[in-house]
């Protein structure tokens, strides 16, 4: 949408980083270009921000869909190093049991396997 003092840049923004699990920082929300689509919608009242930030959010989860079996693949990794650790007597700090993949992890993951 074109944003017009509205706060859809932010509002999408924020959207997309809250259902990717990303720092709003890691978003760049793109301006306005009718060489991409030429056939914009209106901007108008508030409507515009609620039709932006759903589709966003409907992008977002076909790309966790499609990220989720490195996320898969990366807990185990993770639980099976802990686990060593922890075989090991290693004493493990409270921040270090997140299994849980960072998104720049997963991310870097499905990269790495592109090449």
């Amino acid at each position: 949408g074109c944003e017009i003092g509205q706060g859809i840049h932010v509002k999408v923004a924020q959207v997309v980083a809250m259902t990717l699990g990303c720092q709003v920082d890691s978003v760049k929300v793109g301006e306005t270009n009718t060489d991409i689509i030429p056939n914009m919608r209106f901007t108008g009242g508030s409507i515009t921000s609620e039709i932006c930030c759903e589709a966003a959010r409907r992008a977002c989860l076909e790309l966790n869909a499609t990220l989720e079996p490195h996320r898969q693949f990366l807990r185990k990794k993770k639980k099976a190093a802990l686990e060593e650790r922890k075989a090991k007597g290693e004493y493990i700090l409270p921040d270090e049991r997140d299994t849980e993949p960072s998104w720049t992890e997963v991310v870097t993951a499905a990269n790495a396997l592109l090449g």
